[in-house]
């Protein structure tokens, strides 16, 4: 019995050495980690749209919820003009495509009191696919609108997205 449970331990330990492969951590260029992370944050968008829709809210809705959710972290005294250049930012790391040089944001109206840009190659591959996990490209902007709205109103402004073949216009303004 003694000679048996030996067998069997060198046996599980030559075992488990041999099935043990070796694990590295890839040094990734940062173009390809850029494109990771925004397609891990449209992948995550568009899942918690479509478990939205499962549990009976709109796209809109969730988003009124994600917005009243984010705005709190967002701080009390930020002007039109900040946030305004604070929603340009964030949707010139989102759109665009990875293979092109052109910009993937151009302001195509601006005054003091409103600002108007255009968006283009928002999430390009929803785009061309029409539905991914569960959600379509005009979810994914009812949501958005929704989320930079409830942000917005905590300034006193509006937001607003509107697509437009290929191009997304969001309009940001005074109330």
């Amino acid at each position: 019995m003694k000679k048996l449970i030996i067998i069997s331990t060198i046996l599980f330990v030559a075992v488990c050495s041999y099935s043990q492969t070796a694990v590295t951590v890839p040094e990734i260029p940062l173009g390809d980690k850029y494109s990771l992370a925004r397609a891990f944050m449209y992948n995550n968008m568009c899942t918690a749209i479509n478990i939205a829709k499962t549990e009976g809210k709109t796209a809109e809705e969730y988003g009124i919820l994600l917005g009243n959710l984010y705005k709190a972290s967002w701080p009390e005294d930020k002007g039109f003009e900040e946030f305004a250049q604070d929603c340009i930012d964030h949707l010139v790391c989102l759109s665009g495509r990875r293979d092109s040089e052109r910009p993937s944001v151009v302001l195509t109206n601006q005054s003091e009191n409103k600002i108007v840009f255009a968006v283009s190659d928002l999430h390009p591959n929803l785009v061309e696919q029409g539905e991914m996990w569960g959600t379509s490209f005009e979810e994914l902007i009812q949501c958005w609108e929704a989320v930079y709205n409830q942000i917005a109103e905590k300034y006193n402004l509006s937001y607003t997205m509107k697509t437009d073949e290929n191009k997304v216009f969001v309009t940001i303004s005074k109330n």
